[in-house]
């Protein structure tokens, strides 16, 4: 059910998404990230995807997002409430949860915020790293309308070295990772 109503939303607004390739890249444990990170509608546009894609995965969202009607929703999408002042304590309980679980994916936003420049947050791959999980990277193509999967990986021991894969992954759809560099 929650399918057809995914696909309706997505042909309402337009988009589409990647579904073969995020299929076959998916593995049993997943941290999927996306870039760029300019509206909460790419939060929406992912949670709603991971319906189209017949996947499971969790989003952590900041806590002052869950008021009501707003929270029906997120929960429904399997979004978890976090508090973003201890950052070390995310990693730890995400990397728990994935050790609890067989399959475990979550969706993670490595600019931490929608606004431009900042620089990119590397909890994600210390997640992925630490629980033995792949690294599935998404585009959000707002010009064309389009969730784009350009690929996977699994971290290494350098997490320099994986950034740089990374990036060329993303190369791929001309977009520059904001390293801060």
């Amino acid at each position: 059910m929650l399918f057809h109503v995914a696909k309706m939303i997505y042909r309402l607004l337009g988009w589409k998404i990647d579904r073969d390739k995020a299929r076959k890249l998916w593995q049993s444990k997943n941290v999927l990230v996306g870039f760029p990170h300019t509206s909460m509608k790419d939060t929406v546009l992912t949670m709603v995807g991971m319906h189209l894609l017949q996947k499971r995965s969790y989003t952590f969202i900041k806590k002052e997002a869950f008021f009501w009607p707003l929270s029906w929703f997120l929960k429904l999408n399997h979004a978890i409430p976090v508090t973003r002042s201890a950052p070390g304590g995310i990693v730890t309980s995400i990397v728990s949860e994935f050790n609890r679980n067989k399959s475990f994916s979550v969706c993670i936003v490595p600019q931490g915020t929608r606004s431009s420049g900042s620089k990119l947050k590397t909890g994600f791959w210390h997640i992925a790293r630490q629980a033995n999980a792949s690294v599935l990277c998404w585009y959000f193509d707002t010009a064309g309308k389009h969730c784009i999967c350009v690929g996977s990986f699994r971290p290494s021991d350098s997490m320099d070295e994986d950034l740089k894969r990374m990036q060329k992954l993303y190369d791929t759809v001309g977009y520059k990772i904001p390293l801060g560099e």
